[in-house]
């Protein structure tokens, strides 16, 4: 336990640190709308095709760790439409509810898992963002072409599904760097140094932004849908994750990757998508809020958990 809260207390530092930077104006909002974007657009997808494209998966247990990460999102996805009454919305509401359930904050995930496991929890991390970055973006951009409303008060179109998933710089940057990595090739000289460094500034400026984007006045507001949400994201994904980690055999460091993955809370980028298609972002950025805070407690159990039973790793 001293170890993971050794990792896990610098990451919490940074995310508080970005919240008072904030709420005590140090920085401008302006700042701050343009670092995500930094981050979402460039940052980060320089970190995961770096990461991807050089990645060692000899030792790595790919299959096993894909089909539980698939499976726990799927299961959970599937929980949530049955449970949509308890959660007391429709429409966009549930759409919210929807993304707050299944989506995760890779960002904390990376830093976490490397802190933990250094090389081998970024490869990991690697494996476990390229599964679930497109599953859970193509799954909430179904619902919110579903259920959310545009500005002119129209659904976006289906047509709209394929375009929105496919222009994800995150799932760009996955699919370049599994393709590099795939035909042997990795990463060029000069574009694996270039990334490198840029990919090194990601995960200090996301956790900043993490805190930043927090909304700890919407706690007050905090109702069923909130709390539907975040029980589904913070207890029941990372329970099927667990469940099917017994179920395939996995252990060890991707037993623990997967399990961390599957117990983040949800991100901002679910933020920005909501409000491009016409989701109740009001709501999520709530579920957003608490899941961030309650994932200071859960997230190291669920660790804690994985090490016991599928370790020890740490």
């Amino acid at each position: 336990m001293t170890q993971i809260l050794a990792t896990l207390i610098p990451v919490a530092a940074l995310i508080a640190l970005g919240n008072i930077l904030r709420r005590r104006k140090i920085l401008d909002e302006p700042f701050w709308e343009a670092a995500e974007r930094l981050v979402f657009f460039v940052l980060f997808p320089c970190l995961l095709f770096n990461k991807t494209a050089t990645a060692d998966m000899a030792d790595v247990a790919v299959g096993p760790m894909a089909s539980v990460l698939l499976a726990a999102i799927v299961a959970t996805a599937f929980v949530t439409v049955l449970a949509q009454s308890l959660s007391d919305t429709r429409g966009p509401g549930f759409a919210a509810v929807f993304q707050g359930a299944t989506q995760q904050n890779t960002y904390i995930g990376f830093a976490v898992a490397s802190g933990l496991l250094g090389l081998a929890g970024d490869i990991l991390s690697a494996v476990a963002a390229a599964v679930m970055v497109p599953l859970v973006n193509t799954l909430s951009v179904v619902v919110l072409a579903r259920l959310g409303k545009s500005r002119a008060k129209k659904k976006p179109g289906w047509g709209t599904v394929p375009l929105v998933v496919l222009r994800n710089p995150l799932i760009i940057a996955l699919a370049l760097g599994w393709a590099m990595n795939g035909a042997g090739l990795g990463a060029p000289p000069l574009i694996d140094g270039s990334t490198a460094i840029l990919g090194q500034g990601a995960l200090p400026l996301a956790l900043l932004c993490v805190g930043a984007g927090l909304r700890l006045r919407e706690i007050r507001h905090a109702g069923r849908p909130v709390f539907v949400s975040a029980f589904l994201k913070l207890a029941v994904l990372p329970a099927a994750a667990f469940l099917g980690c017994l179920a395939v055999g996995l252990d060890g460091g991707e037993a623990l990757v997967a399990i961390l993955f599957a117990a983040l809370p949800t991100s901002a980028s679910a933020y920005m998508l909501s409000r491009r298609m016409g989701g109740d972002s009001v709501l999520l950025a709530g579920i957003i809020t608490v899941e961030t805070l309650a994932a200071a407690v859960t997230i190291p159990l669920a660790i804690a958990l994985a090490d016991l039973v599928f370790g020890p790793v740490l």
